[in-house]
This record gives structure tokens, sequence and C-alpha cells, in this order.
């Protein structure tokens, strides 16, 4: 077998070194690896911009991550000085090494002083970075892996501005041949050196026999350097900032009753009327605009960020949209409330299910807002979660055991997201069953129950449990242990297992097998209040003798 050329004047990474990195989403500001045939290493600095030119003299690194530890210098008998870096040098790391003795691991990390300028929180599962800004959108800055870490070149150029320095990248690359250094047509004597606008690099090549390694015969090295520069036209973001430049979308509020044509206007709320009789010629602060259920689908499914209650829309640690999702058909925000609470980037979002007014707002947000009179929400979703968290604590009150155990970190959004289809869709009536079974079944507390009765048959389920617990109480329910057992049989004949006659079968005994599965769902949720109904009324009986 003849053996492969290895390209020893690393044409590949000197074209590299041409491009324009600016252009590169990411940009690897460390690595370490060691192939067979080839390794590499990649180190960042931080450069003065007076710097720059003494920094391209040469391939030759002028810091390594190794250098940089906080201590003192110190030189003959001149008083030791304490550095934050531990030398004497302008130049600062972006990258340093923590070593400790080959006792514990070493690592490489990212200075603080980065971290804590993009505000960055560090997740151990992705090994990312990650910024969350005001509006709590979340961005990944930091990759990190096992022998390299990449940057966000946009954050990383604003840093460098905001420092007034210029990243100065330093390579190090060894290729090795199985073949001697004349088959290369080269010897140990050639010398490789150049530099351009914003890089330099020096080759040399030498014999590798003390590897006594067939394939590590002879070797070149590359040391290189490359300059990244800053932003040209960088302008600090200030906190004031937000509130000068702030953007607004302009929405629907209505129809033009001659023409027939669409009205708009922004959602400024300084070009909006109010009571105090400012911009008297423009719409109300208040006035409602609607849009398409389905605008709540991002929310939903992102619980962990964004919490869909009754009245308001709440995005952790940001902001919260007053809404009005007491109406079956549509959602309202009042126009004002928009250009106030939402960043620009989510009114664009908003807009895209703004539709024309559908009627006006709902009772209760009408009683809400402008008799200032308290009410409980309408909207079948809303009442079940209510009222289930009220149930639950009346059992506890009177039992001294939670019927329904809190639900694990995981399954939290099983309560959180059930609600009424927002689109006419099975995966969604799919999943807002297995979520309503869950939160009614899954979570059952067995445990509580089993020590309450007494169990002849130990293969009996939590359902069963139930019901054996139930039948010792007053008024003996008719109707829950049915549904939950219904529910259950619903979801495994839908949600788990691939439809058949027994799914259609139990759709028809819940008497929705020719319904919408809005309306479908809306039947279970007012067949689980039937069931909170059943079960309060047992917390006001006497509780049953334990066994």
């Amino acid at each position: 077998m003849i053996p492969r050329m290895k390209d020893l004047l690393f044409k590949d990474i000197i074209e590299w070194l041409n491009q324009d990195l600016r252009k590169e989403t990411w940009i690897t500001v460390y690595k370490d690896l060691r192939l067979e045939t080839d390794w590499f290493a990649i180190c960042g600095i931080l450069v003065p911009e007076n710097h720059r030119k003494e920094f391209l003299n040469h391939g030759a690194w002028s810091l390594n991550t190794t250098t940089f530890k906080p201590g003192f210098i110190h030189y003959s008998d001149i008083e030791p000085k304490y550095r934050r870096w531990g030398i004497e040098s302008d130049y600062e790391p972006l990258i340093y090494q923590c070593f400790y003795n080959n006792i514990y691991p070493t690592s490489y990390e990212i200075i603080e002083e980065f971290r804590l300028y993009f505000n960055l929180f560090y997740d151990t599962k992705s090994k990312c970075y990650i910024s969350v800004n005001e509006s709590s959108d979340e961005s990944i800055i930091i990759k990190r892996e096992e022998n390299e870490i990449k940057i966000r070149t946009k954050q990383l150029r604003e840093f460098l501005s905001a420092k007034k320095m210029s990243l100065g990248l330093q390579f190090d690359y060894y290729r090795f041949s199985q073949l001697n250094l004349a088959e290369h047509s080269l010897s140990e004597s050639d010398y490789i050196e150049n530099n351009g606008v914003d890089f330099c690099y020096d080759i040399s090549f030498q014999k590798s026999d003390y590897f006594d390694e067939e394939a590590k015969k002879v070797n070149s090295r590359l040391l290189a350097k490359k300059l990244i520069d800053s932003l040209s036209d960088f302008k600090p973001i200030l906190w004031s900032d937000s509130f000068k430049s702030k953007k607004h979308c302009d929405f629907i509020i209505g129809e033009d009753l001659e023409s027939g044509e669409i009205k708009t206007h922004t959602c400024n709320p300084d070009k909006l009327a109010n009571f105090f009789g400012e911009n008297p010629n423009s719409p109300q602060f208040l006035t409602p605009v609607f849009f398409k259920r389905d605008v709540l689908s991002k929310y939903y499914q992102d619980s962990r960020k964004f919490t869909v209650d009754d009245g308001a829309l709440y995005c952790k640690g940001s902001w919260i949209l007053k809404i009005d999702n007491n109406l079956k058909d549509t959602v309202a925000v009042y126009l004002g409330d928009i250009g106030t609470t939402l960043p620009y980037e989510e009114q664009l979002y908003w807009r895209s299910f703004n539709i024309a007014p559908q009627g006006t707002i709902s009772k209760v947000q009408f009683k809400r807002d402008f008799l200032t009179m308290q009410s409980s929400p309408e909207s079948i979703d809303l009442v079940f979660k209510q009222e289930f968290e009220i149930f639950k604590s009346e059992w506890q009150q009177k039992f001294s055991f939670p019927l329904f155990k809190e639900l694990a970190k995981n399954d939290e959004h099983c309560l959180k997201t059930i609600r009424l289809p927002l689109i006419e869709n099975i995966s969604e009536f799919d999943t807002l069953v297995l979520n309503l079974s869950k939160v009614f079944i899954d979570y059952l507390n067995e445990k509580e129950i089993s020590r309450r009765i007494t169990i002849e048959d130990k293969g009996i389920q939590g359902i069963s449990k139930l019901e054996i617990f139930l039948n010792k109480t007053s008024p003996k329910p008719k109707y829950t242990i049915k549904f939950f057992r219904q529910l259950q049989e619903l979801r495994s004949k839908g949600s788990a297992h691939q439809k058949g006659k027994g799914y259609l079968k139990i759709l028809k005994e819940l008497g929705i097998d020719d319904k919408t599965y809005l309306h479908s769902f809306e039947i279970l949720l007012h067949k689980s209040l039937e069931v909170i109904k059943e079960l309060t009324e047992i917390t006001e009986c006497p509780a049953p003798n334990s066994k």
C-alpha cells in the first residue's frame, strides 16, 4: 500500500487564516486535540490595540493558558508586587488553566469578567453558557466540549469593543508523516514565514524518530496568530435606552362601517387616549384587541418560562400581560397594555394572530376592570384549575392526607397546560387527555389510601383502592370511579396505543364520539368538575373509619 502524502505545508490552515473570521457565527478560542497524525492547539488572548503590531511580529505564542494566575511578581531586590494575572504584561487572558497537580482534573475556564458581562448561566447538561435578557429570552453564548471552547462571534466582538482590545488567536499545529522529508521535497533547514494584515505564521520541519512510531517519522510545525477586531461602530447598550427607543406595532382595532376596511393603530401608550384627556382623537388605552386563541400555544408549550393564568400571562422574571382568556373563541388584550408590557419582538408575534374585533370583552373582565368587582372565571378550563386547588385543600383539611400527591417537577406542566384545545387537532387533544389523566389518576395518593383500607387482593391498583375507600364514606360517590376508569381507558386506547374499535367505544361511552376536539375536551372538563363536586360533598361529612 502506497503511503498517503500528508500536507506538511498546512495549505488548508493558511487558506483559513486568510479568511475574515468575523463572518463566522462561532469562534474557537481554546482547543487541544491530539490525533494519530495531527496535533493542534488553539489559545485566545486579549490584545490591547497598541500591541497589535507586536503581537503579529512572529508566529510564536505571546502567552498561553498556563501563564495566567493571580499572584506576586518580584525581580531581585525589588519589593514583590501583586498582579491580577501574576505577570507583568498588558495582554490579558480570555481562557485560563486550572491545574491541581493531577490530583483533580485540569480544567479550562472562561474569564469571570466575560461571564458576568453577559450574565451567563452554565447549564451542566448541555455544557453551554446561556444568557438571559430582560425579556427572559435565552441565547447560547459559549459552547464547551471536552477539548474545545467556542464563543458566539457577535457577543465576543461586543466584549472586545467594551474592553477596547482585539482577540489574538494563537495556533500550534503538528502534522506527522510516515515518509521522509526528502519524499516531501523538504529538509530540516527549510523554514517558511509569512505576515498578513491580521495574521502571521512560521512553519518548520524536523525528524520525529523519538516517537518510535511508523506514522510519526517526520513532522512539520505551524505556529500562527490571527487577530479579530472589535466592532468598528460600537455603541454600548444602556439600561435607559430601552425606554427611549422601544418600538411599537400597529394592531387591528376595528373596521370602517362604510368601506369595510380594517382600522389599525399603534399600541404606543404615549399616543393613546386616556381618562386624563391626553390624545383625545386617538383610541382609548383600554381599546380591546382580539386574537386567535392559538396565540397562547407558544406559552403553553414552554411552561418552564411562561404561565397562562386566569386573566394574566406571566413571563418568568420579565413581564405580566393582562389578558381576557374567558372568551370562548378569542383572546382579548387592551391596546395600551400590549404597548406597555410586551417587548417589540413579542408584539410582532401577537400581531400575527390579530383579527378584527369579535364582540366585546367577557363579563368577567368587564366586572374586574370597570366595576372593580371580584369575579370568578367563566371559561371551563380556568374554573377547573381553580376548583381543583380549592378541593385539594379542603380534602387535606378533612382527612389529614392529600388525595392527590404533589406533581413532580417534570410533571408540573400537566396541570398548568390543561386548557380548552387551541386548535382542532387530534395531537393536542391526546396530550390534554394524557395530562388530565396524569393529574387525576397517576398522582392518586395510593400509599395514604392503602393505609386507611383493608386490601384482600394485593394486586389491585389505584382507582380500585380509591373505590374501597370511598365506599366507606357518606354520601357514597356514584360518578367518580366510573369517570376515572373511563378517563384511564380513553388515555390507554387513544394516547398510549393505536386507536381502534376500543377507542371509538370509549368515545361513545363518554358522549364525545361525534363532537369536535374542543367540544369533546370541554365535556371532559365538565365531567371532571362533577367529580370534584362529588368529592367535595364527602369532605362535608364525617370521615370514614380507618381499617
